[in-house]
């Protein structure tokens, strides 16, 4: 409401400051355009605000993956270096040497169990 008020006092304004003949403009046209062009500011102002919140929403989420993708990337260096593999060697090759480590294990395992019962 406050800058409708500002509107009519910038169109009464206009009023003592046009020519006898207004330019061909009447005061409530002139206050009427301002009010137009207020609101389409209003408008343009809502549409940047918008996009500026799904902007930063945007930002949050990137920073979040990309912190998730570096928590990750230092899990798979200290799994590997915790095996006494080198950071070169694809996770695959751990990964796939890990699991037949464990198969063999728990095969050995089992051996045992069959021989002793």
């Amino acid at each position: 409401m406050a800058e409708e008020a500002k509107a009519l006092v910038l169109a009464s304004w206009l009023e003592s400051e046009l020519p006898a003949d207004g330019n061909g403009m009447s005061v409530d046209a002139v206050a009427a355009e301002l009010r137009r062009l207020h609101s389409a500011n209003e408008a343009l102002q809502a549409t940047l605000n918008e996009a500026d919140r799904r902007a930063g929403a945007a930002e949050r989420e990137l920073a979040s993956k990309e912190d998730a993708t570096q928590r990750q990337a230092s899990w798979i260096r200290k799994a590997k270096a915790a095996a006494g593999y080198d950071n070169n060697i694809s996770f695959d090759v751990v990964w796939d040497d890990a699991l037949k480590a464990l198969l063999d294990a728990r095969g050995a395992k089992q051996v045992a169990s069959d021989h002793t019962a």
